[in-house]
């Protein structure tokens, strides 16, 4: 975490205190993107994401920046749930015990975020850096394997010790992220750009992630 914010704080110096001094109007400039891409943890494990984006400058090389999109990824914690099921018909109560596998975490996530946007030159390409804070809102699941029934019995009391246990999961339904990336800008007229950017994710609840996105901005 030491090392998360070091990085950070390198961004954001990069970003404050290395453009140049001149004077220009703050608002002047609005732009709008659309990107969409991959989210990734490994090459083995890819989702995709989408954004729409809109920034305007705070300075000739400093633009503040919003944004919200959608995008996917899993947690692969596989293990094994030893736990029960209660029946009650007609007064007869069952304890059933059961088994059953998770075979990942599903998180299909809104990220809504603000961040700071710094370029390095303006010409044909236009290289930058950019850092950015969110806030997610997350829809969990969980991927089961299906149930395996290991014994009936009469009441609780008779269940095996490893299966007494009532197995509640909760998943984050929101979480808070920063972002750190870097990208490219390509001029392809003097109203549109293809943009081409990588980010990483570091988020509070669930994976960190890494993202490549390509997009058009105006």
């Amino acid at each position: 975490m030491k090392n998360v914010f070091f990085l950070l704080i390198v961004v954001l110096n990069s970003l404050l205190f290395s453009q140049e001094q001149r004077k220009t109007t703050f608002f002047s400039s609005p732009e709008f993107g659309f990107y969409c891409g991959i989210n990734f943890i490994t090459i083995l494990d890819i989702w995709g994401s989408f954004y729409f984006e809109g920034k305007t400058n705070l300075s000739s090389h400093l633009n503040l920046k919003l944004s919200v999109g959608y995008s996917k990824s899993y947690s692969s914690d596989t293990y094994n749930v030893k736990t029960y099921d209660f029946v009650s018909i007609n007064n007869i109560e069952k304890y059933f015990a059961i088994s059953y596998d998770v075979i990942k975490k599903e998180y299909q996530i809104i990220p809504i975020s603000f961040g700071l946007q710094y370029s390095f030159n303006r010409n044909i390409f236009t290289s930058y850096t950019l850092v950015e804070f969110g806030y997610n809102l997350i829809d969990p699941n969980i991927h089961k394997s299906q149930s395996k029934p290991i014994g009936k019995y009469d009441s609780y009391d008779e269940l095996p010790n490893g299966y007494k246990n009532e197995h509640i999961e909760i998943l984050p339904n929101g979480s808070y992220s920063i972002g750190l990336g870097i990208g490219t800008m390509y001029r392809l007229s003097s109203v549109f750009n293809l943009d081409i950017r990588y980010l990483y994710k570091i988020d509070s609840e669930i994976i960190n992630t890494h993202q490549l996105l390509i997009g058009f901005s105006f």
